[in-house]
């Protein structure tokens, strides 16, 4: 369904927008300044508190107030004590509604209870995982449900998440809860054809606890005509003796260390897929990567599981979702021809990518700040 932002709207409110998670560096850099951007129209004032880079940017570009948010950088190996801190920091008189573009429980909770008048609008990225849940489920359980129960709204990303805060606690006000358009998805990209791209096949570190370079080594392996082009990046903490069979493959190219904006970019655009590896301990939560593989228009290979098939089901195949322990799946994927499945791909990417330009977005904002403030 098309939403058609109206200008005209009666919501004027003080605005402050708190980032105690942002980081100086990575492709998520500008997303203070896109809230900031979409919450403007709602704003008699509005001001952003974020690390000192988005704050750079934000002033680059919005005539709004940006101040940079206390590091605390000696506590960076606790780094709850470091969003606490940060929290403690953050001075908010005369602002109505805060919006927290990203947040970890326990500082947000405490942050509510030292300042219970302020309307806490909670914008929800991988809060909810199956892998956060299991390290202690018990206080993982309290504090998510203490946070959305005081929050003004939760803005998430799915229907996974907002069936995962249903669960966590049944009574909750469901009018609080809003499935909000995914803003990286629409960022602006120069995109190539299918026949303009490199039989690349493009995979971004770093490895984890629920991101294994496994499924990759497996594809490379049974790719034995060197049919695609493997380029990682951002892997450090390999394998040695993974490392020494990637080096001597003549169609992988393998670095570590960060990859700027503009190196990341390019890949995107010129890779044919891009692979996620991520398995079950990843489910619901949302890879900034599968995100930019869309904006891209760049199909992707992932794993079959929530939200990625919530939203190949609403828009259609954008690629090829796969069980990583099937060992069929290799074999499936190095003989297939996907050529005739190429428009399709692309008129799903954009159709994706049109749900989630910026009026889609304001409108789930605007219905947010409208549920206490009409």
């Amino acid at each position: 369904m098309e939403n058609n932002f109206v200008e005209e709207n009666t919501i004027r409110s003080n605005i402050l927008i708190v980032n105690a998670l942002a980081k100086d560096r990575g492709h998520l850099i500008n997303d203070d300044f896109f809230l900031a951007e979409c919450l403007s129209p709602f704003a008699s004032e509005i001001e952003v508190r974020s690390s000192s880079t988005s704050v750079e940017n934000i002033r680059k570009r919005l005539s709004i107030r940006a101040i940079p948010i206390r590091r605390f950088g000696f506590l960076r190996r606790l780094p709850r004590i470091q969003y606490i801190l940060r929290l403690l920091t953050v001075r908010c008189s005369g602002y109505q509604d805060i919006f927290m573009p990203a947040f970890e429980e326990v500082s947000v909770l405490i942050f509510m209870l030292l300042h219970p008048r302020k309307k806490l609008h909670l914008i929800y990225h991988n809060n909810l995982s199956i892998e956060r849940r299991n390290k202690h489920p018990f206080l993982w359980t309290l504090f998510s449900k203490m946070v959305a129960v005081r929050a003004a709204s939760l803005l998430v990303p799915s229907r996974h998440q907002a069936d995962c805060i249903k669960d966590i606690y049944p009574q909750i006000d469901l009018n609080k809860i809003f499935i909000r358009p995914l803003d990286q998805i629409a960022r602006p990209f120069s995109r190539l054809t299918w026949k303009e791209r490199s039989q690349t096949i493009f995979f971004l570190g770093p490895l984890s606890i629920h991101k294994s370079i496994e499924p990759l080594i497996n594809l490379i392996k049974k790719d034995k005509e060197q049919c695609y082009h493997y380029v990682l990046r951002q892997i450090d903490n390999i394998d040695p003796k993974v490392r020494i069979y990637l080096d001597a493959q003549p169609n992988v190219d393998m670095a570590s260390g960060f990859l700027d904006t503009n190196e990341y970019d390019r890949f995107f655009r010129e890779a044919s897929w891009i692979i996620l590896t991520h398995n079950l301990l990843f489910e619901g939560k949302l890879s900034g990567i599968f995100c930019d593989a869309i904006a891209a228009g760049t199909p992707l290979i992932a794993y079959n599981m929530a939200p990625h098939d919530e939203f190949f089901e609403r828009f259609g195949d954008m690629g090829l979702l796969v069980d990583y322990n099937d060992p069929q799946w290799c074999e499936q994927f190095i003989t297939t021809d996907f050529s005739s499945k190429q428009d399709e791909f692309q008129s799903n990417m954009a159709d994706f990518r049109k749900s989630c330009a910026i009026d889609a977005i304001r409108n789930v904002y605007r219905a947010a700040l409208e549920r206490l403030n009409s």
